[in-house]
């Protein structure tokens, strides 16, 4: 019971540890970003490409366009005539939002941009891109030396004209190779939305009605009269009440896509009470409800301001994974547009525009991320916006778990690998690990597929599942150590004492066969008996002490052998001749079948007459009276095979597989009533094998049975 419990008490220690371990990785730098390149990787790889909304568009300024056009590559030479007459060809076809990821500087060329500003003006829908720039500040200290430094972050509009007749103006960061993107802004850090929620925003303006609805429901409801005076709540109370009176041409006629985006994340940014009444209403729709696909607009749009401003991209593959249409290409009558040999529209549909090309020398606005192509090609700036708006519309950004059930993950994952590893055998151990990982990994591939969860990967599977197999081998090393030592003291311990009695016991037996002889003078008949049977137990205790010794021996390596030729016929003659006086006390019949030729064998002479010894013996102690035990001998090309049968009470199934451990005795009880050691098979089995040889047993409980062992010929 002890023993069960201190293995017990070990493996939940180790798997304790190894939860710890796995959780202070995750919790250093090096362990999330190993999460990031490594797991997120995997999981994109196993998952491979998914289908984009069909509500985004990219359109790509690129080469192909440059040539179709007679233009130049750099699109910051083009002329801004040419952007005027796409917002107007995309307004024509209907198209929802227009996006340009390009900054329009001042030029010295106002009448291009006076058209271009007139079409932005008619259009009424589209975003234009702020310039982020960012300056350092030297500050000196009292002796005028540099103290520090601070970096000043400052909003670059585009032209002017430009700037005034757009809907909205927004920033769109990203970071630069070599650092891979991964995340990306929905608000800046004054909460200003960046390009992919102000073209959310805008898209989303289809719902406007529906939201004040649903706001005035919540200001109504008889749950805001416990919001008190919590601050929180009655801020966001004060921001309902005044966004309900904002129309949705109020918005678009004086460019309040800012003003709108500030008060819903106001509202919807931190927990209030509106928060909540308003998720609760869109969870539990009315017959007076908006239909299922606004809906789902609405609690995107909801989530997006509910949610933090960074978040990571949930990519939906390589370069041109979204729908892509060359510049020169949406400029042509949607009738001999065609993406993918089949005709295609913008009407309803969310247009970024920006610098994409197809292949690696010509990119011009890359950025390095999960899909960047081995050739070098990578994911344009344009289509990274495209792929944030997308997950804002579709409400599956990937999501890592969050830190408490992350650490909650790591540790339940350290206890379940460190139990299993300690438990089974390491073979057997490693194996479960394998197929506990399979099936983990099918669950992460599902959860991202489907919902996009991350899960955590690598440092349950490549930290915490190697740490709990070498920490368990570890444990085993330092048993087995223990366990060594404790053998090498007790080995040493009967040694010594073996010895110690040897001496003594030796005395005895002289003075016993002395007296025997009649040195001591003449004995009566029951002196005679009594000394015959202390002579006979000193025999015993003799050979007692011997198979100690002889197992002591054996188990420190001290075991040498006097190897010469000898005649296996002879020695086992000589062993039967020996124990004839023993066999006849029981009436028992010794056979040897079959001897045929004379058979020689390499070995030392007295262990394997201590091995023939102890299996006759054995044969003689647990056979019925009036039975017999048979010897057999055969010879092949390499070894001398002896087979020594008797017709005695034979050996459960069980027990055949223990019977050569060393102390072991089987349960039957022996007909002549004596008791072994439980060490003369075990000392047989060890010199067997000393010489080379094998020996094993095959018996039938009732029968008998028979042990056989084999010897190198000479």
């Amino acid at each position: 019971m002890k023993a069960n419990w201190d293995q017990l008490r070990k493996t939940v220690i180790l798997g304790f540890i190894t939860g710890i371990f796995g959780v202070l990785v995750s919790l250093m730098p090096f362990g999330n970003n190993l999460e990031e390149e490594v797991g997120l990787g995997l999981l994109y790889s196993l998952r491979g490409k998914r289908e984009p909304p069909p509500e985004v568009i990219v359109i790509s300024l690129d080469k192909e366009s440059a040539d179709n056009l007679n233009l130049p590559i750099d699109q910051r030479k083009w002329s801004r005539s040419l952007y005027a007459e796409l917002v107007r060809t995309l307004v024509a076809e209907g198209a929802g939002v227009i996006a340009f990821d390009i900054f329009f500087d001042d030029r010295p060329l106002p009448e291009e941009d006076i058209l271009f500003a007139r079409a932005i003006k008619d259009a009424s829908n589209v975003i234009l891109l702020e310039y982020i720039t960012k300056e350092t500040i030297p500050i000196k200290g009292v002796s005028g030396q540099l103290a520090s430094e601070m970096t000043i972050e400052n909003k670059s509009e585009p032209a002017s004209l430009l700037a005034k007749e757009a809907v909205d103006l927004a920033t769109f960061p990203l970071p630069k190779f070599p650092i891979k993107v991964s995340r990306f802004w929905a608000f800046d850090s004054t909460d200003f939305p960046t390009m992919p929620a102000a073209a959310f925003q805008l898209f989303a303006l289809q719902v406007h009605d529906d939201l004040i609805d649903l706001l005035k429901i919540a200001i109504d409801h008889p749950k805001i009269a416990l919001a008190g005076k919590d601050q929180v709540n009655i801020s966001s109370l004060a921001e309902a009440r005044r966004l309900i009176g904002l129309k949705k041409e109020d918005i678009i006629g004086g460019k309040k896509i800012h003003e709108l985006s500030r008060g819903l994340k106001e509202i919807f940014g931190k927990k209030t009470l509106i928060s909540d009444i308003v998720m609760e209403e869109l969870k539990n729709p009315k017959e007076s409800s908006p239909d299922p696909q606004k809906i789902k607009i609405l609690q995107a749009l909801i989530k997006m301001y509910k949610g933090s401003n960074s978040r990571y991209l949930n990519f939906y593959g390589p370069p041109r994974t979204i729908t892509t249409i060359p510049y020169f290409q949406a400029l042509q009558p949607d009738s001999h547009r065609a993406v993918n040999q089949n005709g295609f529209d913008f009407k309803d549909k969310v247009v970024f525009i920006g610098v994409s090309e197809i292949s690696q020398h010509e990119q011009r606005d890359s950025f390095y991320t999960i899909y960047s192509d081995p050739n070098g090609l990578d994911l344009s700036g344009v289509e990274i916006c495209a792929t944030a708006f997308a997950n804002l519309l579709e409400d599956i950004p990937v999501e890592p778990f969050g830190l408490s059930f992350h650490v909650l993950t790591v540790l339940i994952w350290g206890l379940v690998v460190g139990v299993i590893c300690l438990l089974f055998p390491p073979l057997t151990a490693t194996l479960y690990i394998l197929g506990l990982m399979i099936l983990y990994l099918g669950i992460a591939y599902s959860q991202f597929k489907i919902v996009g969860i991350w899960f955590p990967l690598v440092i349950p599977m490549i930290f915490q599942a190697p740490f709990a197999i070498l920490g368990a081998v570890y444990c085993r090393y330092i048993e087995i150590s223990k366990e060594q030592k404790i053998v090498q003291m007790k080995s040493e311990f009967v040694s010594q004492v073996s010895h110690d009695l040897r001496t003594p016991l030796t005395v005895i037996k002289g003075y016993i066969d002395n007296m025997q002889d009649g040195i001591t003078g003449d004995l009566t008949k029951k002196q005679k008996e009594y000394l015959s049977r202390i002579s006979n137990n000193a025999d015993k205790l003799t050979r007692l002490i011997n198979d100690l010794l002889d197992t002591s021996r054996i188990e420190s390596g001290r075991v040498k052998l006097k190897i010469g030729n000898l005649s296996i016929n002879d020695l086992i003659t000589n062993v039967i001749e020996d124990l004839m006086p023993i066999a006849a006390v029981g009436n028992l019949e010794i056979i040897a079948e079959n001897p045929g030729e004379e058979s020689w064998v390499r070995g030392d002479q007295e262990k394997l007459e201590q091995i023939v010894r102890n299996l006759l013996e054995n044969a003689i102690k647990f056979t019925h009276q009036g039975g017999r035990v048979t010897i057999t001998l055969q010879k092949d090309q390499r070894f001398v095979k002896v087979s020594i049968r008797d017709t005695g009470i034979g050996i459960a199934p069980m027990e055949q597989t223990r019977i050569f451990d060393r102390f072991y005795r089987i349960e039957q009880d022996c007909p002549t009533g004596a008791k072994g050691t439980g060490l003369g098979l075990f000392i047989a089995k060890t010199l067997v094998e000393l010489h080379g040889g094998r020996i094993s047993v095959t018996s039938e409980v009732g029968k008998g049975s028979e042990f056989t062992f084999t010897l190198p010929i000479t």
